[in-house]
């Protein structure tokens, strides 16, 4: 931006040299008030640039100039004070220059931008065509326009403009910004991401691409990149932080990462008190973790009044409350963006705490809601489908949990019966009958057909213990991998659970198994499951 106002004030110079010598003194002002310009003395300029304005006297070039040089000088200052009635009279500057002159490329140029600025799409787009007109290889007027037809919903315009931009010039930053917002805006997100990227190699101090590279990345269920790029939103925002925090927390809650979860929300909510979505996600990630909750609507200023979709929502999740009075008020929405986001994560919030209650058919139907959906996909999109697949396993393994219990029984008959007669050959052919109708019987099974055991393999589950004998079965990067192990013990009967932990910045998931009543049984079970493909338990311990 300071090298176009340096080409502005070229431009008002140029326009004044070889004017008539009884003119000097107009010369002399304009001199300064370009260089105040590009000094950054704004004021300056403007009243250097007013003084010049001497009808009968200063010739038509330099009249041309100073009414250049206000709305050049009027429109910087109009940003830096956020002032629109100055960015008006930027615009009435411009007229007024077009006017004498209508021929001026960068004065079209001007005015389209201040048109951008003001909020005139249209008349923004007309002055740069124009300008782009007078000067095909100008890419800030081409790349400005693109940003005109983008505001006007033209996004495919929009975009040859940026392409347009950036192969005028390919260092220009910002031509690559602009078409990445436009992308996301039409769900390409892929190219987004590539087009922030671009950005990113100039420029990495900008907080915003972060942001919205991340909610790409977000979008596209890449939420360890995205949470990468939250952080440095944090890292480099010198203001407000708390909607990078809250996207970032959301992302972690994602992640299963809840403990982090649960910081980056408090945050938010102490930070942004009427933010009552990040609420939301606080008290889920609050219920998972077995932390208070009951104040999270409440503290620090939160709204919980009924007949509205945070109150319903807020009386549904704390027990007093029903999903399709949640529903009714996001119908009730006028905005169709607001509408249909509130909708997705309402949906979204509906399956989680289901799954948190252990209701899975109901969890369930709330994500294939969200799954099933046509249209742009919401960024818990890819959440709620690993969910789903999820939940369709766990059902899968409780509908055959009776089945593997008949099974255990037949398999403990066939053990006592062959020792009873000693005849191992008893246990080897029936327990073949067996094994073809349950895979996962045969898998715990077949290893340990030459080798009677004394204890019964499957024991009744009970609720554990709080204290007793426990092993480490294994560690895991990926949760669903520590999920496979722990419904495999659960299966053999033994109690098990999963514990997070972080190692050097990384997350990895413990499957422990137990607590035992006593050493031996715990050694046993150690030496049984030491036998399986892929598992390597630790020592027996007491905790």
């Amino acid at each position: 931006m300071r090298q176009f106002f340096c080409n502005i004030a070229l431009f008002i110079s140029l326009l004044f040299v070889g004017a008539n010598a009884w003119a000097d003194d107009v010369d002399d002002l304009l001199n300064k008030g370009a260089n105040s310009l590009v000094g950054e003395d704004i004021q300056q300029a403007i009243n250097y640039f007013n003084l010049a304005i001497q009808p009968g006297i200063a010739t038509h070039l330099q009249m041309v100039s100073a009414y250049s040089g206000l709305c050049a000088s009027r429109y910087k200052i109009s940003l830096i004070k956020k002032d629109s009635k100055l960015n008006l009279q930027a615009i009435q500057d411009c007229d007024k220059a077009i006017f004498l002159k209508s021929d001026q490329q960068s004065v079209y140029r001007m005015r389209g931008i201040a048109y951008l600025t003001y909020g005139n799409f249209e008349k923004a787009v007309s002055d740069l065509n124009v300008a782009v007109a007078l000067e095909p290889s100008d890419f800030l007027s081409i790349q400005n326009r693109g940003l005109a037809k983008a505001r006007l919903g033209s996004y495919d315009d929009a975009i040859v403009d940026f392409d347009r931009a950036i192969e005028l010039k390919p260092s220009n930053p910002w031509g690559y910004y602009n078409r990445g917002r436009i992308q996301a805006i039409l769900s390409n997100y892929e190219q987004a991401v590539d087009d922030f990227s671009a950005f990113i190699r100039f420029n990495r101090k900008f907080a915003l691409v972060y942001m919205h590279r991340g909610r790409s990345r977000l979008r596209l269920g890449h939420y360890q990149q995205a949470v990468g790029d939250f952080y440095e939103a944090i890292r480099i925002e010198k203001g407000d932080k708390s909607i990078a925090i809250a996207h970032r927390g959301i992302t972690l809650y994602m992640l299963g990462r809840f403990d982090e979860a649960a910081v980056d929300l408090a945050k938010v909510v102490k930070l942004n008190p009427k933010d009552m979505e990040s609420r939301f996600w606080l008290y889920l990630v609050r219920t998972r973790l077995g932390q208070p909750k009951n104040s999270t609507f409440t503290a620090n200023g939160g709204v919980t009044k009924r007949g509205t979709w945070a109150g319903e929502m807020s009386a549904y999740l704390m027990g007093h409350g029903e999903s399709h009075k949640v529903l009714d008020m996001v119908r009730a929405t006028k905005d169709d963006v607001i509408r249909g986001e509130r909708e997705s994560l309402s949906n979204f919030i509906f399956g989680e705490w289901a799954a948190v209650q252990g209701k899975l058919d109901v969890a369930s139907k709330w994500f294939e809601i969200i799954v099933n959906k046509k249209g742009l996909k919401p960024p818990w999109f890819h959440s709620a489908k690993q969910q789903l697949a999820l939940l369709q396993n766990q059902k899968n393994v409780m509908r055959s949990a009776a089945e593997q219990e008949k099974l255990a029984e037949k398999v403990v008959a066939v053990f006592k019966e062959a020792q009873q007669k000693n005849d191992k050959k008893i246990a080897v052919d029936k327990v073949k009958e067996i094994d073809q109708k349950r895979d996962k019987v045969k898998l715990t099974l077949q290893r340990h057909l030459t080798k009677l055991p004394k204890q019964q393999v499957y024991n009744s589950a009970a609720t554990p213990d709080k204290k007793g004998y426990v092993f480490k079965l294994a560690s895991f990067g990926q949760l669903t991998n520590a999920q496979k192990a722990l419904e495999e013990a659960k299966l053999m009967g033994y109690k098990a659970n999963i514990q997070s932990i972080m190692v050097k910045g990384n997350r990895f998931m413990r499957v422990w198994i137990g607590p035992f009543s006593d050493l031996q049984k715990a050694n046993e079970a150690r030496d049984l499951l030491k036998q399986l493909p892929g598992r390597s338990p630790g020592k027996v311990q007491f905790r």
